[in-house]
């Protein structure tokens, strides 16, 4: 894929366009980032290197299938104003977490499925499921809902970060 960024030792020396991963290319926008989701592509950078056993308790190191899937749903949250809190898995697996007065969202990532529960403030639960690939925009419609109805819709991290595992998804 060709991107229209260029890149140069001194400035305007060099404007041959770079040919990036499409999510590396579409976290690069034009438009200013926030502070949060400056903070979350960090996070996704800093989990890519982790090795086997990271955590000292067996922990699976992320296969390149999961990071583009991660980098690819993280792309999808930001373009919807929804910046989550970005966390390994000890199973091999990424999850994105949100709080958002009083609600709490979880997606969690594999080689070839997600998963996403909404939780809101009254306890009803919504619950997600499917193919890595194709994170559906119900979920993200469905997230970016409680977010408007609850006024933190200003593209602000809302989350915390809980380094849990599991949910069922394998990562093999």
């Amino acid at each position: 894929m060709r991107s229209s960024y260029s890149v140069s030792a001194e400035a305007g020396t060099d404007t041959r366009p770079m040919v990036q991963p499409r999510a590396l290319v579409a976290l690069s926008p034009s438009r200013q980032t926030s502070y949060s989701e400056s903070v979350a592509r960090r996070a996704m950078r800093d989990i890519e290197g982790l090795e086997a056993d990271w955590d000292g308790y067996g922990a699976l190191p992320l296969s390149k299938k999961v990071r583009l899937n991660g980098w690819n749903a993280l792309r999808l949250f930001v373009e919807a104003n929804l910046v989550p809190d970005v966390a390994p898995n000890n199973n091999g697996t990424i999850s994105f977490e949100w709080e958002i007065e009083g609600s709490r969202a979880h997606f969690q990532v594999g080689k070839t499925t997600y998963s996403m529960y909404i939780e809101e403030p009254s306890g009803k639960t919504h619950y997600f499921s499917g193919q890595a690939a194709e994170v559906p925009g119900g979920a993200i419609s469905a997230l970016r809902r409680v977010q408007v109805e609850s006024g933190t819709g200003s593209g602000q991290s809302m989350s915390r970060i809980d380094f849990g595992g599991g949910y069922g998804l394998s990562s093999i």
